[in-house]
């Protein structure tokens, strides 16, 4: 049940992360790098 809640959770930021590059001008370096609020991947292990 942990496991899934902590998933869905980081489903949730991931999906926030991407829906506010996805609005981004390119070139604009306000706008969040993929890789801004860190390795997602490292939060599950």
């Amino acid at each position: 049940m942990e496991v899934s809640q902590c998933l869905t959770e980081l489903t949730d930021q991931r999906t926030k992360q991407l829906t506010s590059g996805a609005n981004c001008q390119e070139g604009d370096v306000s706008c969040a790098s993929p890789d801004e609020d860190g390795d997602l991947n490292n939060e599950l292990q």
